[in-house]
């Protein structure tokens, strides 16, 4: 199963091997260099 965030640069970065956890889960995007909190 694929599981894709989208940043607010307009790339769409797979997550698929990251835990769910109660707390939202930073993602690093290699394009922008932002990292954004995603709930999972």
């Amino acid at each position: 199963m694929a599981l894709n965030v989208k940043c607010k640069c307009g790339v769409e970065i797979n997550v698929a091997g990251v835990t769910s956890s109660l707390e939202p889960v930073p993602v690093y995007c290699v394009v922008c260099g932002t990292v954004t909190e995603h709930e999972i």
